[in-house]
């Protein structure tokens, strides 16, 4: 079977349920497994769910290919993979989201590549909106079509280094070029690979230690909400509020039960608490900047934006511009060096394939 047949063609995994093993072609000895993430069943790239639990196909989620360990799998799939913090997305036009999975899904299994995956067509569509639909700001997902997961290991084995990922990633260009492949949306929360049409890359080291950061505050605000709490009512309680220190009396489980009321029906209240100087505090602590590259002044910045709305506080980062956004220290960056080679060139196979199939592309 040769690489213009499609090994595992973007209309047959799409219908695939978790667990689906399938052979590699030429080149690489090694299974593949297919499955699906997101939608209502959630768990890691290449989990197993019993038929009651498969989502259906046509929910939000991704397609995954991981490589299976060899002798049949008997070590798990996250134990055999290690991948790095870095991944690399490809924004294709939403509705190129299949033929770009189809030009390319082979190629990536040659290169064995430890685990990819693909957005169907309902996220593909969430993926081209600029605009979150929930939170009416800008879209940190826009043009995350395919993703490409940066290995270190897959046994104890080093696969790929960054000198491979340079070649890997070029193949991946050439071949959605000569598809004739439309190019998506600039994906806002990674840097661009230089001369590329498709291509994006970050590390979710910053998003982890903003995470970090974020759970402390939330947990600093929940402290102080609880201690509001018990304040109303002492108040309320006035004498009999010591009654309530006695583990298992009445008057515990009717304080515990007043609490709940409380947390249930109150008003609504300021999503954070946490005083200005706490939150820098809590921000310099993870995001120190010999790691994340952020300056004290610029997590001020952030603050703001933080004490509006924790869930979608993060989005803060896409307003600032792309030399402020992603700021690991150029040292620490891995892929810095990822570039396409020939970009004029390929841009002009690439147009000619969007002409070749007979698509118009004046607006």
């Amino acid at each position: 079977m040769t690489e213009s047949q499609n090994w595992a063609p973007y209309q047959t995994i799409v219908k695939f349920a978790k667990g689906e093993q399938l052979e590699s072609p030429v080149g690489n000895p090694y299974r593949y497994l297919a499955g699906r993430s997101g939608g209502k069943k959630k768990g890691l790239l290449g989990d197993f769910f019993p038929p009651s639990e498969r989502s259906d196909p046509l929910e939000a989620g991704y397609i995954n290919l991981n490589r299976v360990p060899p002798e049949g799998g008997e070590v798990p799939i996250g134990e055999y993979v290690k991948n790095s913090d870095w991944k690399i997305h490809i924004s294709v036009h939403p509705d190129d989201v299949p033929l770009a999975w189809d030009s390319v899904n082979t190629y990536l299994q040659q290169e064995n590549i430890s685990a990819a995956k693909i957005a169907n067509a309902k996220t593909a569509e969430g993926h081209a909106d600029p605009m979150h639909h929930e939170s009416g700001k800008k879209n940190p997902q826009l043009g995350k079509m395919m993703v490409l997961y940066v290995d270190d290991t897959i046994g104890s084995k080093v696969v790929h280094t960054d000198k491979d990922w340079q070649r890997i990633l070029n193949g991946v260009e050439q071949r959605l070029a000569k598809a004739g492949v439309r190019p998506g949306e600039a994906v806002a929360t990674d840097k661009a690979v230089e001369g590329s049409m498709y291509s994006y890359y970050r590390s979710d080291q910053i998003t982890m230690l903003m995470d970090k950061a974020y759970a402390g505050i939330k947990e600093q605000n929940e402290l102080i909400h609880i201690g509001e709490l018990m304040e109303s009512e002492k108040k309320r309680l006035g004498p009999d509020f010591s009654k309530t220190e006695k583990f298992g009396t009445p008057e515990e489980q009717a304080f515990n039960a007043a609490v709940l009321d409380i947390m249930e029906n109150a008003p609504p209240r300021e999503k954070v608490a946490v005083a200005r100087e706490d939150m820098l505090d809590f921000l310099q602590s993870n995001m120190y900047e010999a790691i994340s590259g952020f300056k004290k002044a610029e997590l001020e910045v952030l603050i703001p934006d933080m004490n509006a709305d924790l869930k979608w506080s993060r989005l803060k980062l896409l307003d600032l511009p792309p030399e402020q956004r992603y700021k690991l220290p150029i040292e620490n960056d891995r892929l810095a060096g990822l570039h396409i080679e020939q970009p004029n060139i390929l841009r002009a196979v690439q147009e000619k394939a969007v002409k070749d199939r007979g698509i118009n592309t004046v607006a």
